[in-house]
């Protein structure tokens, strides 16, 4: 890092502390800053902004050596990534405000990306759905149709299609989960232990969250689920049963076309009478796939969702269906977090409230098929 760099740097470490010290005043005498204060505060956020401007500006050749691949683009990016993960770090640890910081209220992109990815690898659904990123606040609409097709000789007229477009609209349903961490953690712990840490019991709690509305949601006020927008594939005639012939035909029941892409959901006592079928009848092979962590009945692949209900009268018990394609997920981009300083105090804690917001809907209920026992 050259000379003129580093002291701009240094200048713009004085005032954030500066400015860190009187807001923790206001707050520590539990008070809002005065008119002199917030003048002075603005007057400490502008110097700041110009500083940022002044580095932004230097020359290449005064600024710190980047390994220079084409223009540096990259590089810039990375650092400027790593900058702002330290500057929401030191905000975690109440080091900073997140008013003075560029982040301010919101998780820098590459902690919210990790987050996501996280819950990914925590929610099956979302893994292997159709996950579309949403800015702004307008609603999304996305249309679902069934189209038809016929050959025709030459000459002839073309019949008019008479399917329809049913919107489907996304919405921003928020999404909010508190982390505890004790004051000795946050004071004692590496800075990357302590981001570590919060992004895996966010994602956790999220993901918990997800497994449950993705399957049941009623799509009022929370994402529709699955075996909510389901259409009926196989109704059993036991209410406490489930036959070889019948778990076939719920295979099938779906259109061949989905087969490629199809999964399916159950809870782990319907996977056990399933599995039990299958000793008994040649026709059905199921088996534990340890490369995706899924059971595959007849090839397709299962996962395990608690959420889902268990054999027993009128009982949904499993669905099954194309999720790439017909499962959609809207995410807002964006991921708010404010550290609650006083919530916990009185017992050694700091909060961490995380929200995002997100929607998700079928698109097309005959893309997923559910197994139903029989009524009483």
């Amino acid at each position: 890092m050259k000379e003129k760099e580093l002291k701009l740097r240094e200048s713009r470490e004085g005032l954030k502390i500066k400015a860190t010290e009187l807001l923790d005043k206001a707050i520590e005498e539990k008070r809002d800053l005065n008119d002199t204060e917030n003048e002075e505060l603005r007057s400490l956020e502008n110097q700041i902004k110009n500083l940022d401007k002044a580095i932004d500006l230097l020359p290449k050749n005064e600024q710190r050596e980047i390994p220079q691949f084409e223009d540096g683009a990259e590089e810039r990016e990375q650092l400027n990534a790593e900058e702002e993960v330290r500057e929401f770090v030191s905000f975690l640890k109440g080091e900073r405000r997140a008013l003075v910081t560029n982040s301010g209220a919101n998780t820098p992109v590459s902690v919210e990306n990790t987050i996501r990815t996280l819950v990914g690898q925590l929610s099956p659904i979302r893994a292997n759905s159709n996950v579309i990123p949403l800015t702004g606040s307008s609603k999304i609409l996305v249309g679902s149709a069934d189209i038809s097709a016929s050959y025709v000789s030459e000459g002839s007229t073309i019949t008019p299609d008479t399917s329809t477009v049913s919107p489907v609209t996304f919405d921003g349903h928020k999404l909010t989960g508190i982390v505890k961490v004790s004051e000795e953690f946050l004071n004692d712990s590496p800075a990357g232990s302590v981001n570590d840490y919060l992004n895996r019991a966010v994602a956790k709690a999220f993901a918990k969250v997800e497994n449950l509305k993705f399957v049941l949601g009623s799509g009022s006020g929370e994402p529709q689920g699955c075996i909510t927008g389901a259409s009926t594939g196989v109704t059993c005639a036991s209410t406490s049963a489930i036959t070889a012939s019948e778990l076939r035909s719920w295979l099938l029941s779906i259109d061949q076309s989905l087969m490629p892409n199809a999964i399916g959901l159950v809870n782990a006592s319907t996977m056990g009478a399933l599995m039990a079928l299958a000793d008994d009848n040649d026709f059905i092979r199921i088996f534990w796939d340890a490369s995706t962590n899924t059971f595959r009945v007849n090839g397709i692949p299962f996962y395990i969702n608690s959420n889902i209900a268990s054999i027993a009268a009128s009982a949904k018990v499993g669905v099954i269906g194309d999720f790439k394609n017909y499962y959609a997920i809207g995410d807002r981009q964006g991921m708010d977090v404010q550290r609650l300083n006083e919530l916990y105090r009185a017992n050694g804690y700091v909060g961490f409230k995380f929200t995002a917001r997100n929607d998700a809907h079928v698109l097309d209920d005959d893309a997923f098929k559910l197994l139903v026992m029989a009524a009483e």
